[in-house]
């Protein structure tokens, strides 16, 4: 079973219809996206991914280049 990183979830056809509410419902907290019960994205706040990429000091390339893009 795969490991879940976040305490809310959403499936892609709920975020479909309303991204926003799901955001305002995960009240600052990242969201896992479901595709058929399978993790396929996280989606956090604009705030908690710029303090990620501050607090790790990343360029863009370097963000790419690790997740094998």
């Amino acid at each position: 079973m795969q490991r879940m990183e976040a305490r809310v979830a959403v499936s892609v056809s709920d975020l479909k219809k309303s991204p926003s509410g799901v955001m305002a419902r995960a009240d600052g907290e990242a969201v896992a996206v479901l595709n058929h019960n399978k993790v396929m994205a996280y989606m956090v706040p604009a705030k908690a991914y710029e303090a990620m990429k501050r607090r790790l000091g990343e360029p863009e390339a370097d963000w790419k280049r690790a997740s094998g893009e």
